[in-house]
């Protein structure tokens, strides 16, 4: 699923699985609020921000992600990213580029 825009979006409740590539991306300042969502077996980020976009991550359930569970790549996100569980293989939370905010309460594992 990608989504682009210069609007906010609010994603709820959804399951997003067996995904062969990116779980969520989203771009273009599109300031996301993501909560409890269940993403599980996605082969590459589960969740994935670009281009200055602010972000509102609670309560997600990541599961199985065969790279980075949560990736912020853009210039100066305010990230808030709060009691997620994050199972990935690779890198449970990712941020590029000067990103500032709140990391509180999130549960990372990793597999091999």
């Amino acid at each position: 699923t990608v989504y682009r825009s210069q609007y906010n979006i609010y994603i709820e409740n959804n399951n997003i699985h067996d995904v062969n590539y990116w779980g969520l991306a989203c771009v273009a300042k599109s300031s996301p609020i993501v909560r409890r969502n269940n993403f599980q077996n996605v082969a590459s980020k589960a969740l994935f921000l670009l281009e200055d976009s602010d972000c509102y991550f609670e309560g997600n359930k990541i599961t199985n992600t065969r790279t980075w569970g949560i990736v912020m790549n853009g210039c100066k996100p305010c990230v808030r990213i709060l009691n997620n569980h994050i199972d990935s293989s690779q890198c449970g939370i990712l941020l590029y580029e000067s990103a500032r905010g709140v990391i509180i309460g999130n549960d990372i594992s990793f597999f091999l």
